[in-house]
């Protein structure tokens, strides 16, 4: 609470680049997890996963990757949000286990839904809510 790893209510993006490769507990449950909006463009995305955790990485270890069409990406360029267990879950027997054993079914689902027709090349997502 109060600190810039604090998502709970809409925050401006750009404010928060710097802190941002970590991982968050989800509020677990049915719906949406976490929502990215660009106001500008009307392009949002939202992500409804069934596992207990996100990653947030937003690139600030970028220098100079080349990307399509010449393009070439640094710091803050890029957002990934990937949905995952708790990490180092082995070593904290109060954190639900990431191991599953060989021969059983394991399932997982995690939905990316994008919404909106504007483009929003060059711009940057205004606000998170985890």
């Amino acid at each position: 609470a109060g600190s810039s790893l604090d998502f709970r209510e809409p925050v401006y993006l750009k404010d928060r680049l710097q802190d941002l490769d970590h991982n968050f507990v989800l509020k677990g449950g049915e719906g949406t997890q976490a929502v990215l909006s660009e106001e500008e463009s009307g392009l949002s995305l939202e992500v409804f996963t069934d596992r207990p955790c996100l990653q947030v990485y937003a690139g600030g270890y970028f220098e100079s990757v080349k990307g399509k069409e010449g393009a070439v990406y640094g710091p803050h360029h890029g957002l990934a949000l990937e949905t995952q267990a708790y990490p180092d879950a082995m070593h904290h027997p109060h954190f639900p286990s990431g191991i599953w054993p060989p021969g059983r079914l394991w399932e997982s689902e995690t939905v990316y839904r994008f919404e909106g027709t504007g483009v929003a090349k060059g711009k940057r997502a205004r606000m998170i809510y985890i």
